[in-house]
């Protein structure tokens, strides 16, 4: 209901297990997976890993990131790879790439 960042926690197995979230219209970094696992823990390393034997993993899932552009509103991943292959053909010769 409004722009929010903090934390949840859960009560388990006598434990409290705590999740970073944030809410808002403005870009801020976005905790991902909160895993137990140690390998999980390499690939998700935005937070400590969890540590109780009760609890595989923690996600809050987030609305995907849409940017409008001329009107066009896409996932900002689609727009990264347009513009990069946009620059990349304008500037294919002054870096000596050849098609």
């Amino acid at each position: 209901m409004a722009p929010v960042s903090g934390s949840l926690r859960f009560a388990v197995g006598g434990e409290t297990i705590e999740k970073k979230i944030e809410a808002g219209p403005s870009a801020r970094f976005v905790p991902g997976l909160r895993p137990s696992s140690i390998l999980e823990a390499v690939l998700h390393p935005d937070e400590p890993r969890i540590q109780s034997p009760a609890v595989d993993w923690i996600d809050v899932r987030y609305p995907d990131a849409n940017v409008a552009i001329f009107g066009i509103q896409l996932h900002w991943i689609l727009w990264f790879t347009i513009i990069s292959m946009v620059f990349a053909l304008l500037f294919r010769k002054r870096f000596g790439v050849v098609l």
